[in-house]
C-alpha cells in the first residue's frame, strides 16, 4: 500500500466513529428543511472542535454554513467543496438518508 493510502485510512479509522455518532445524533433528532436548529449546531459543534472556522447563514440560507479548516481559505491552493445535508422528511424523519450521508460528508471533509 502507498503512504498516502495508508493515511488516508489511518484517518477513515480515526474518524469513523465520531461521524457515525454525528449521523446517529442526526437520525435520533430528525428537523424537516428549514428547521434544522439543533442539526447545525452539533455539526458546526463538531467542526469546531476539529480546527475549523465556521461562517454562519451562507448566502443567507437559514441553517446553513460553511466550514473551513486552519483558515485555508485563503491559501492559494486547490479546494474541494463536500456538502452537507442533513435535513429530515415529515412524519418519517431520516429515511432519506441524510443523517448518514451527513456523516459521509463529514468523514470525507475530515
Amino acid at each position: 500500500m502507498y503512504k498516502l493510502d495508508e493515511k488516508i485510512v489511518e484517518r477513515i479509522e480515526y474518524y469513523y466513529e465520531r461521524c457515525k455518532d454525528v449521523a446517529d445524533y442526526l437520525t435520533d433528532n430528525p428537523e424537516t428543511g428549514g428547521n434544522e436548529e439543533k442539526a447545525v449546531k452539533y455539526i458546526t459543534d463538531f467542526l469546531k472542535e476539529e480546527g475549523y472556522e465556521i461562517t454562519d447563514l451562507l448566502c443567507e440560507v437559514d441553517h446553513s454554513f460553511l466550514a473551513v479548516k486552519n483558515n485555508r481559505m485563503k491559501e492559494d491552493r486547490p479546494r474541494a467543496v463536500i456538502m452537507c445535508e442533513y435535513d429530515a422528511l415529515p412524519d418519517v424523519g431520516h429515511a432519506c438518508g441524510h443523517s448518514m450521508s451527513c456523516g459521509a460528508s463529514l468523514l470525507a471533509a475530515l
